[in-house]
């Protein structure tokens, strides 16, 4: 069974290098040949109060994230999860769920229940067992059940989530069910281990500026500078008109992946995550993110807010003289689709589902193209992706309509999705040749500290957020404070 799995992942590595030489050979002439009629949507975009509605919502999700370290800086949690530790009897150190041999798979899961087969080691000691959630909808707690099976090499083990203590094992234990009910109201006890300097802790201070939050923009700050980013110099600096200093070519330099040169130690709470992106050459990397819309419309917004004029030539991964109000009905067409931004690779744009993030770029571009630049059709994009975007937005109860049926979660509150299929029903591609594809992307990253539905994370959610600020900001002229204060200078036509 092993091999077959092996020869089928072997499959589609080869379909994988065969597609991009394909694509790399006909880029050029795909891109010169395709250049989509443009035409408005017939759209009329949101309200103030649904817009501010949906922001106010956010920013508890966005704030709860918010992870002190213990050399004085701050990060950004990935997302909420099961952040359960373990420390072994005469140990001072915990051991982290995703870090090092400790490992999580899933066992099952249903609507407001996970449970998943959880294992902590160190060196010889080692403790396994079922480690769940019930995230009890009508009430205000969620109780934390943990059944040993095997408890090896150590006297009592001591689980903690975050720095609330929760339970202790002991060799005995073995079989019993036993369960600590912990609030929810406190956000900040589930925001997982894992943290990234990349776009979340970058994201977050930016955040944290637009919020008025300068101390936690100062440690959020140095984290970053300690974990090799100057200000502003990430992909996503351009959702925050951050990154007016770097040069126009910015999502496509290796500088803007500085995270995989020396990550951050990991801590008694945390621990930065490897992304599968530093399992490749930067080179490759950079190769194939140019296949997908999200670096380009990046890079577009990017050029846009340096130069301010949407036919400022640039450079792109493949050509010399590009110019954003050449390129911007190709991702219009795109977006036209299924109503969201999908995500694309060298195989292709997989059209069976839409990407939060990519959906709140474009709406980002659109706005500036729209509400700034004046392009009636750009306007009209804009309101439609911020349509779309606040649809994405788990309600106040948090109930999740997903592939999988009805799931509830009461911390994803105020989160916007990561990814969906048509109808907003959570979830990614249906397609097999898509998800085998994703296997085999998911074999380069570290183990996972988490394995329940994870419906909301860091970077959508920041981005999405990003997205409606600025919106906000463009159109209703409210809003318009930290980075989107500045005056905007519009080219003249």
């Amino acid at each position: 069974m092993r091999a077959k799995v092996l020869s089928g992942g072997l499959i589609v590595v080869v379909l994988l290098v065969w597609g991009a030489g394909v694509a790399v050979a006909l880029r050029g002439t795909w891109s010169s040949l395709h250049r989509p009629a443009r035409h408005a949507l017939d759209v009329t975009g949101p309200t103030r109060t649904a817009v501010d509605r949906a922001i106010a919502a956010a920013e508890p999700f966005i704030d709860g994230l918010y992870a002190p370290r213990e050399d004085g800086t701050a990060v950004v949690s990935e997302y909420y999860a099961l952040p359960v530790r373990a420390r072994f009897q005469g140990s001072t150190r915990w051991q982290l769920l995703g870090s090092g041999e400790n490992r999580v798979r899933r066992s099952s899961s249903a609507s407001s229940v996970e449970v998943g087969f959880a294992t902590f080691r160190q060196g010889r000691a080692s403790l396994t067992g079922l480690l769940g959630i019930d995230w009890r909808a009508t009430t205000r707690d969620a109780a934390i059940v943990f059944t040993p099976l095997s408890v090896s090499g150590t006297g009592r083990v001591e689980l903690a989530l975050q720095g609330r203590r929760l339970l202790r094992v002991g060799p005995g234990d073995g079989g019993r069910r036993l369960e600590a009910v912990v609030p929810i109201r406190d956000r900040t006890l589930f925001r997982s281990h894992r943290f990234t300097i990349r776009h979340a802790t970058n994201d977050g201070e930016q955040y944290a500026l637009y919020r008025g939050q300068r101390e936690r923009a100062r440690r959020l700050g140095a984290a970053s500078r300690a974990g090799g980013f100057p200000a502003g110099r990430d992909v996503y600096g351009p959702m925050w008109d951050a990154s007016r200093r770097w040069p126009d070519d910015l999502p496509f330099t290796s500088a803007a992946y500085a995270d995989c040169q020396d990550p951050l130690p990991e801590d008694a709470y945390g621990y930065e995550y490897r992304s599968k992106t530093c399992s490749l050459p930067s080179r490759t990397y950079l190769l194939l993110s140019s296949f997908d819309p999200l670096a380009r419309m990046l890079q577009g917004l990017h050029v846009l807010e340096r130069h301010g004029d949407p036919g400022h030539p640039y450079r792109d991964r493949d050509h010399l003289r590009v110019t954003l109000r050449g390129e911007i009905g190709r991702w219009e067409s795109l977006f036209r689709r299924q109503d969201g931004m999908p995500r694309c690779s060298p195989l292709g744009c997989d059209e069976t589902w839409s990407s939060g993030v990519r959906t709140a770029v474009f709406g980002a571009l659109e706005t500036e193209l729209g509400y700034v630049q004046g392009d009636r059709v750009s306007r009209s994009y804009a309101d439609r992706a911020a349509e779309v975007v606040l649809s994405s937005q788990t309600a106040p109860d948090g109930a999740l309509r997903t592939v999988d049926g009805p799931y509830v979660q009461p911390l994803q509150a105020g989160g916007f999705a990561i990814s969906w299929r048509r109808g907003m029903v959570l979830g990614f591609s249906s397609k097999f040749v898509a998800q085998k594809q994703d296997d085999v992307v998911q074999d380069l990253a570290m183990p996972k500290e988490y394995d329940g539905f994870v419906a909301s994370n860091a970077e959508t959610s920041m981005a999405a957020y990003a997205f409606l600020v600025r919106y906000r900001c463009r159109r209703f002229g409210a809003g318009c404070t930290g980075q989107f204060a500045r005056p905007v200078q519009v080219a003249r036509r």
